[in-house]
């Protein structure tokens, strides 16, 4: 049997739940979730809850279980939760998970090196000569990736700020990709953040009648990303005029439960590279921005390039 990452949902405020839920109406424990890539569902098991768990939308029961699609949720007492809200939740934890298993391991590796003796000074210079060479690549690419912790912070962070997601009116046919309103000047709308998005990346042309973004991007080192702001500003960039750079946490919620073929439909011709946000790095002249290739959050130094996406709250 396939074992899949599973997350607890209820209103006890401690370790044992991973999706905290401040009704009264939600039992302390009330419910398990987890993702079936076969099914491309959500399923959902209730845990003996006093009010229950019940489907709504594009949800079905499954003998003791229910499975929810992209447009389907669960409804636990009084609140409802969206595919999207659970998945994003399954996708953080599994995130997390992973971070502590390359954490541990990596441990282990130190253990194992340090419990190795030399063999020869000629093996030492070896290794000497290699590592500097490796020293010297890395350096030129100063892409560090997050600590456990500080990744672990920044889903927390994503998730919180999808935990409540605004209410937007959707006029009649309007396009809606899972969920995500993708309109035809090249703009899209996250309806779990409400924040809307540039399609294109800084230096790509939007072309509404193939619906893709054409050209390469633009690079931009870290301290420029604001004036490159401005300047898309005062152009009216897709007759907007109040575009600014994302925070890490805006950044990371484009990742976070977006399936890859959604994420192409709805910001096409994406080279998957790494993206500046707004957040400052304690280091200084630094800051931190996403790698869209693994999903992963760095920090550079402001010197090197990278891309730049807009975005904008809805007013």
């Amino acid at each position: 049997m396939t074992d899949y990452t599973k997350i607890k949902i209820g209103r006890h405020h401690g370790e044992d739940v991973d999706l905290k839920i401040d009704n009264d109406t939600v039992s302390r424990v009330h419910a398990q979730a987890w993702y079936e890539p076969a099914l491309e569902m959500v399923v959902v098991k209730d845990l003996g809850s006093v009010n229950g768990t019940e489907p709504a939308g594009q949800a079905e029961l499954a003998g003791d279980t229910i499975r929810v699609g992209l447009e389907g949720s669960v409804v636990l007492g009084e609140v409802e939760l969206s595919y999207d809200q659970l998945k994003a939740s399954i996708d953080a934890k599994v995130a997390h998970s992973d971070q502590l298993t390359r954490a541990q391991q990596k441990e282990v590796d130190k253990k194992r090196f340090r419990s190795i003796s030399l063999i020869s000074l000629v093996v030492v210079a070896m290794l000497s000569v290699a590592g500097y060479f490796y020293y010297t690549l890395s350096a030129n690419k100063q892409a560090v990736e997050a600590s456990v912790d500080e990744l672990s912070r920044a889903l927390h962070e994503a998730e919180e700020l999808m935990r409540n997601p605004p209410q937007i009116v959707v006029e009649l046919n309007q396009e809606m990709v899972s969920g995500f309103l993708v309109y035809s000047d090249g703009t899209a709308t996250d309806t779990r953040t409400g924040l809307m998005w540039s399609r294109c990346l800084l230096g790509q042309n939007w072309q509404s009648a193939t619906k893709t973004c054409e050209g390469s991007p633009s690079t931009y080192k870290g301290d420029r990303t604001q004036g490159a702001a401005t300047i898309a500003n005062q152009a009216a960039l897709l007759d907007k005029s109040d575009w600014r750079v994302p925070s890490r946490t805006e950044l990371l919620t484009l990742v976070q439960g977006v399936e890859s073929t959604v994420f192409q439909t709805v910001l096409p011709n994406d080279p998957m590279g790494f993206v500046w946000s707004s957040t400052p790095h304690r280091e200084a002249d630094s800051h931190w921005n996403v790698n869209f290739a693994d999903g992963k959050v760095y920090w550079n130094n402001n010197e090197f390039l990278r891309y730049v996406r807009l975005v904008r709250d809805l007013n």
